[in-house]
């Protein structure tokens, strides 16, 4: 699976995000007030993956890089 989302049946969703000089990727998913705040797994190859129940499609998400800002896929 390439970089981003992709929903499962049942409202599963797997994100993933490929950033192997990074230490640590938080998924921020949903809105302001309902986001949800997400520890990524480091994979082999320089990959970060989350795996989450209750997802929508179409619910916003974000990366968070090293504590730093968010980063919306494009």
């Amino acid at each position: 699976m390439p970089f981003g989302a992709a929903l499962a049946d049942g409202g599963v969703a797997r994100f993933r995000l490929w950033a192997p000089a990074i230490g640590e990727v938080s998924l921020l998913l949903g809105e302001k007030r309902e986001r949800r705040d997400v520890a990524m797994k480091p994979l082999a190859g320089g990959w970060h993956e989350a795996v989450v129940e209750d997802v929508a499609a179409g619910t916003p998400y974000a990366f968070r890089i090293d504590a730093g800002a968010a980063v919306r896929k494009a």
